[in-house]
This record gives structure tokens, C-alpha cells and sequence, in this order.
């Protein structure tokens, strides 16, 4: 018998006794009062998380509403002219409009970010609501499959909220920069 084929049947009769003899770990929830206790707590925080996502949305959507945006109300010629020696009172008006429209993509940008840290905790609460409302169906208990299930599908829910106010944040941020570019562009050279 070769040396690597001793080595190797070593290794196989190693790798078969630690299969036996040490206990597997299954990181799936099972249909029992702790893991639905634990997934109910991040089912909690995916709540209150999207009520606190909602909250801001309607937040920079109140002040995108309020806001001027000048590339939409003049003309290109229009905001060159304001560029004009002559109107140095339109130049700090300029300057202050772009200033805070960066402010507002940069916090438009920041709640984007929030809500795609939120998305995978979101997701993962999903799985394993599923996961324990297919113990649960396996372990014969309806109630608590019907009961889990339920939140399977008011987290889908969820996350195709949190894509629409990803979607009409992403929308708002890019009237932003189109207002930026308009404005960065009226100015002469």
C-alpha cells in the first residue's frame, strides 16, 4: 500500500467519526417557544426600523416639496443671468441653493444607506419566520404554521415598502443633482 493512500484513508476514517460522533448544528429556527421568542424580537426591531424609515421618507419628502428647485422654474439662459456682475445678491443666492442641495443629497444618500442595512435584516427575519412555519408544518402544528406564515408575508410586505421609498428616495435625490449640474452649468466660465 502507498504512503498517500494510508494518508488518505486516514483522513476519510477521520472525517466519518467526526460526522458520527459530533453533534451538527442547524442554524434553521425550529417551531418551538425560544426561537419564536427570539424571531419575534427581531420582528419588533423590523418594525419599529420600517416605522422609523417612513418617518423620515415623509420627513424629505415634506422639505423636497417645500423646496425651490431653480433648474425647474427658470431656463438655462435664465440661470446664466443670474450670474451677471451686476447681481451679486443673486450670486449668494446661487451659491446657498447649491450648498443646500448637496446637504440634501448627502441625507437623501444617508437614509438610502439605512434602509439597504435594514433590507438584509429584514430579509433574514423573513427567513426565518419561513423556517419555522415549515417546522412547524412538519411538527403538525397548523396554528403556529398559519401564525408564522402571517409574518412570512407581512415582511414581504415590508420589503416592498422600503423598495418604494428606496425607489422615490432615489427618484428625489436625482432632481437634486440634476439641480446641482443646472446650476454648477449656468455659471460662466
Amino acid at each position: 500500500m502507498k504512503p498517500q493512500s494510508r494518508l488518505f484513508r486516514f483522513l476519510l476514517h477521520c472525517v466519518l467519526f467526526s460526522a458520527f460522533t459530533f453533534p451538527t448544528y442547524s442554524w434553521a429556527m425550529k417551531c418551538n417557544p425560544t426561537d419564536w421568542n427570539i424571531v419575534l424580537k427581531a420582528q419588533k426591531k423590523v418594525d419599529v426600523r420600517y416605522n422609523i424609515h417612513a418617518v423620515r421618507f415623509n420627513q424629505l419628502l415634506s422639505i423636497h416639496q417645500q423646496r425651490t428647485l431653480l433648474h425647474q422654474e427658470f431656463t438655462s439662459q435664465e440661470l446664466q443671468t443670474f450670474w451677471h456682475p451686476d447681481k451679486t445678491d443673486m450670486h449668494l443666492t446661487m451659491r446657498t441653493q447649491m450648498k443646500a442641495t448637496r446637504e440634501a443629497v448627502e441625507q437623501t444618500e444617508t437614509e438610502i444607506s439605512k434602509i439597504n442595512n435594514s433590507l438584509s435584516d429584514i430579509y433574514l427575519t423573513r427567513k426565518n419566520w419561513k423556517s419555522i412555519s415549515q417546522h412547524c408544518e412538519q411538527q403538525g402544528q397548523t396554528i403556529n404554521m398559519i401564525s408564522s406564515e402571517h409574518y412570512v408575508s407581512m415582511n414581504q410586505e415590508i420589503i416592498n415598502d422600503i423598495k418604494q421609498l428606496k425607489k422615490k428616495l432615489s427618484t428625489i435625490k436625482q432632481q437634486y443633482l440634476n439641480e446641482i449640474a443646472a446650476l454648477e452649468n449656468s455659471y460662466p466660465d
